[in-house]
């Protein structure tokens, strides 16, 4: 592919700026808190390992890629969590990885807890400027060269869970509220308040809905789920299917099915109503849920989850 020198300029200097100063768009966080939140820990798992793949704007060019992979591992004995989490973005010539380090803490009560999490961030943008090519020859524009830009970060969060009912707030990149316009982050700060609700009833169908508010630089968003369980018995594992509303122009259909009786597959896909996502063929993920039990489960049923713990 060939590009005009106003072209090549625009990609190397405006186009990661504003797509990666957004924080990763991941929908399926509505599953697992901790996709956003350092404070989310799982009361029934010791350990939980997710795999996922987000290809946004299918069928346009150098459309945004990211690759989502991420471990915790949880002690009842010191209340905490440890977790790490690698998200890499690819858009047009740029790649952004981000390599998370977090702990959790938990202050657990009768028949609730609150958690308190941070994780510290490094992340690291590469331009493959190989691949541009330009229809000028020896055309010094060609010398632009993005090094390995890396910075430091850190997010902040918290979450209070009772038996069908989840609350949180998390303050993603907190860096990005001190960067200015000489020493910009590679992402802005992002920050999210969420409240989540699960029917936990021995019937046919269940039903849960969550609320979101996500504000960055860019704009205010306000996100709404609905979803569904269905277990033809007490003792199997859910199909889940969900509806996910956003309003910048944003909907999205979620549907999770059990492959084992700790191996999750969660899958959806979402349209984009802007003039760009119409032209597109959508936005599909996918992701891959691993859990370990522990042997001393505590705790009340899981959001998820239709299973009942001994305290």
């Amino acid at each position: 592919m060939r590009f005009t020198k106003k072209q090549i300029l625009l990609t190397v200097t405006i186009f990661p700026l504003v797509l990666f100063g957004q924080t990763s768009e991941i929908i399926n966080f509505w599953d697992n808190s901790y996709l956003i939140n350092p404070a989310s820990i799982n009361p029934k798992y010791t350990s939980e390992i997710f795999l996922s793949h987000r290809s946004q704007w299918v069928g346009l060019e150098g459309a945004p890629q990211t690759y989502y992979a991420a471990a915790t591992l949880s002690s009842e004995k010191f209340k905490s969590q440890i977790g790490v989490k690698i998200v890499s973005d690819k858009i047009g010539y740029f790649s952004l990885t981000d390599c998370n380090l977090a702990y959790s803490y938990f202050i657990r009560f009768r028949k609730s807890r609150l958690n308190f999490g941070i994780s510290g961030i490094y992340s690291a943008l590469a331009l493959d400027a190989s691949k541009i090519y330009s229809e000028v020859e020896n055309d010094p524009v060609m010398a632009i060269r993005i090094n390995k830009v890396s910075k430091f970060d850190a997010d902040l969060g918290m979450e209070y869970v009772q038996e069908n009912f989840r609350v949180g707030f998390s303050s993603n990149r907190i860096f990005g509220l001190f960067a200015d316009k000489s020493n910009p982050n590679l992402r802005d700060n992002t920050n999210y308040v969420y409240a989540l609700y699960r029917q936990q009833t021995d019937k046919f169908i269940n039903f849960g809905a969550g609320l979101s508010l996500i504000n960055n630089k860019f704009a205010t968003l306000a996100e709404v789920n609905l979803s569904t369980f269905i277990r033809p018995d007490a003792e199997s594992n859910p199909f889940q299917l969900g509806v996910t509303y956003r309003t910048n122009k944003q909907i999205s259909f979620q549907t999770g099915i059990y492959i084992g009786a700790n191996l999750k597959l969660l899958y959806n896909y979402e349209i984009d109503y802007s003039p760009l996502g119409l032209r597109t063929g959508g936005t599909h993920e996918l992701m891959l849920r691993v859990r370990i039990e522990r042997n001393q489960q505590w705790g009340f049923r899981h959001y998820f989850e239709n299973l009942n713990f001994d305290y």
